[in-house]
């Protein structure tokens, strides 16, 4: 029983197979901080069962609550389960953290989910001044912008990260068509993807296509 081989099968779809063993691995170790923080992210990123992320993440808190990779999780996971006061309340402590930008990128997270995406946009762009090839940040700045109606400058984040990262396009355009991940997902979470078959040009195609990348309910 093996976290790195849940892991593997996770990162290659086969997700009930990795389910199967994350759910023995925590069985047997409750209190384990890396086992519990490694099956939230799996049922935040692959299975998608956010009730039984939160359930891990209320242990995950009691055993590591100064931990700010802890509360990122925790505002994550309730953002997910729409509980928002909750993930509210987690991410205002990331913020005691301002220089890190997984930090402002999270909390920005929060802010898209409670339908403020100039909240969102402004810890985005904090975010970038810290770190200007921070991918997620760069990834969802231009689905804020969008969000908040500015669709010409949310074309511009599109066409100039395609001009800049043209290798990680195959993730992009997995991420535009799969319904399963919501405008505020992060891009880091689904960039292991292995089910998209885009090419390059369809992939470039997409990002210039308003129904589709951007256009996604918030």
């Amino acid at each position: 029983m093996s976290l790195d081989k849940a892991k593997a099968l996770a990162a290659n779809g086969r997700i009930a197979e990795a389910e199967t063993l994350f759910d023995a691995l925590v069985r047997a170790k409750p209190k384990n901080a890396v086992v519990l923080s490694t099956y939230v992210r799996f049922h935040n990123r692959y299975s998608r069962k956010f009730r039984k992320a939160a359930a891990a993440v209320e242990s995950l808190v009691a055993l590591k609550p100064k931990s700010a990779e802890v509360q990122a999780l925790a505002a994550e996971t309730y953002s997910n389960c729409k509980r928002l006061a909750e993930a509210e309340q987690h991410a205002a402590a990331l913020l005691f953290d301002p220089a890190n930008p997984d930090s402002l990128f999270i909390a920005a997270h929060v802010d898209a989910a409670r339908n403020r995406p100039d909240a969102a946009i402004a810890k985005i762009e904090l975010a970038l001044t810290k770190r200007p090839d921070h991918m997620p940040s760069l990834i969802q700045k231009g689905r804020y912008l969008r969000a908040a109606g500015d669709l010409a400058k949310a074309a511009a984040v599109a066409r100039d990260l395609w001009e800049t990262h043209p290798d990680i396009s195959t993730s992009l355009a997995c991420y535009s068509q799969s319904a399963q991940w919501p405008l505020t997902t992060p891009f880091s979470h689904i960039s292991s993807c292995r089910s998209c078959r885009h090419s390059r040009k369809q992939a470039a195609s997409l990002l210039r296509t308003r129904s589709s990348f951007w256009q996604r309910p918030i």
